[in-house]
């Protein structure tokens, strides 16, 4: 099923990110300088919490959108859903309608139902971040995304491209 597939990819970008970190920690292990350990570890202690929700777009030919992005300063490029943070009282469905029109000019939908909550816990730009999110199924005519002049500067820098992608891949 999708929520089987998204779950299982999950878990690959979990495996990727615990990589990365003892990748880029390893040169730490190994160092004498105990100020750089300090001042390295001091800067990626920074912890966010923060409330998500995310679209699973599904349009009439049964093709799911997702995003390519890039981790900024790496070659990490993985695909994601769209959506994103919520800001301090934002509901769930005004977050993922702001989000939806920022990501992809997508003004006009019909909220679906909600499906799925994630706990997904990953470092970008050095901090540390502890997202709770919920995913909502959300049926579109197919349509192209409307490009990137509506995005924040952060996924100005890291969004590649967006690709519908058929069920069976």
């Amino acid at each position: 099923t999708l929520l089987k597939r998204i779950s299982l990819h999950g878990q690959k970008q979990l495996q990727e990110q615990q990589q990365r970190f003892r990748k880029y920690c390893s040169p730490l292990n190994t160092s004498n300088n105990a100020s750089s350990k300090k001042s390295y570890f001091l800067k990626m202690n920074k912890q966010v919490k923060r409330q998500a929700c995310r679209a699973l777009l599904l349009n009439n030919k049964d093709e799911l959108l997702l995003i390519a992005i890039q981790e900024p300063g790496t070659e990490y490029r993985f695909w994601i859903t769209p959506g994103g943070g919520r800001k301090d009282d934002e509901s769930a469905e005004s977050a993922l309608r702001r989000e939806l029109s920022e990501e992809l000019h997508l003004d006009e939908f019909e909220m679906g139902p909600h499906v799925w909550n994630r706990r997904h816990i990953f470092t970008w730009e050095d901090n540390h971040y502890d997202q709770r999110e919920a995913y909502y199924l959300i049926k579109v005519e197919d349509f192209n995304p409307g490009g990137f002049s509506r995005l924040e500067e952060i996924e100005k820098r890291c969004f590649l491209s967006f690709r519908w992608w058929p069920l069976e891949e």
